[in-house]
């Protein structure tokens, strides 16, 4: 079985329109936050998963603003308030009152949910909340203790799902490899080309795959995405003798011969011994003064 890989990508794009003025806050004010969870097609995946992670990175990032009015606020006031406190008050003041959710395909393998949420600060009521912990003598203890250790399990949580999702990832890289050998050495150059293409997916900087895939297109008659391969590999291989020979191939390939000799060069002040390197470079400036 294939293990796909399932990753979070949480990119959150927020959109806050609020105005503070210089002595006194509005009554209420607006806040619109976005949050995209990205899902591939693992065992835990589901719809209604999707739609509750992009949501709750929405509104993690809604508290976070509303926060800053809550903070803005005490400072103004001269209140000193710790993070948990602003947290809290925070909670208390926001209300949500529309969400909506969108679904993209990205491909036949990653879909995309966006959690749109519309929310509303009600600033009005942050002194009468700052007023109410100072009554308390700033007793919020359990409460706070609670979002820290909250917090704490969000934090476990994703550590622990981005070994997972490494893990996935190199087992499914490695069955990718292998399948895509196996199509190479029987002349199946497309599904090669597929097999390490979906490597480089699960780990870019897999030199193997890089030079695997550029062999396949080299051997399907795919020059320029072979050399595109190859000046990639050149990158990732910190520029070595047999990534610039092998691109100087290609190049000799696609008749360009001036950057051809270029490669065989670069190649040989790397490895100023290599016959391979040496007769390529032979070679062609033997055509060259025909």
């Amino acid at each position: 079985m294939i293990i796909k890989m399932c990753k979070v990508v949480c990119i959150i794009f927020v959109y806050c329109i609020f105005l503070l003025p210089n002595e006194t806050f509005a009554e209420t004010e607006n806040i619109e936050a976005v949050g995209v969870y990205v899902v591939g097609d693992g065992m835990d995946e589901s719809p209604k998963l999707a739609k509750e992670r992009a949501k709750k990175e929405a509104m993690r990032i809604a508290l976070d603003k509303a926060g800053i009015y809550v903070e803005s606020f005490s400072e103004m006031k001269n209140f000193r308030l710790t993070k948990d406190e602003i947290k809290i008050i925070a909670g208390e003041i926001i209300t949500v009152e529309n969400e909506s959710y969108d679904v993209e395909i990205l491909s036949d393998e990653v879909i995309k949910y966006t959690a749109t949420i519309q929310a509303v600060i009600d600033t009005d009521v942050i002194a009468t909340k700052i007023k109410q912990l100072e009554e308390s003598g700033g007793n919020f203890s359990d409460e706070a203790q609670r979002l820290r250790k909250e917090n704490e399990k969000i934090k476990n949580d994703y550590a622990k799902l981005n070994e997972e999702i490494s893990s996935d990832n190199s087992e499914a890289a490695e069955q990718y490899l292998t399948e895509g050998n196996d199509a190479l050495k029987v002349g199946d150059y497309q599904k090669a080309i597929d097999c390490f293409s979906k490597v480089i997916d699960f780990q870019n900087d897999y030199t193997d795959a890089w030079y695997l895939r550029a062999k396949a297109y080299d051997l399907a008659g795919q020059y320029k995405a072979a050399l595109s391969d190859y000046t990639q590999l050149i990158e990732l291989t910190a520029q070595s003798a047999d990534a610039f020979y092998l691109r100087g191939t290609i190049h000799e390939k696609l008749g360009d011969r001036d950057n051809a000799l270029k490669d065989f060069d670069r190649a040989l002040e790397k490895a100023p011994k290599d016959k391979r390197t040496i007769r390529a470079r032979e070679r062609l400036l033997a055509g060259r003064n025909k």
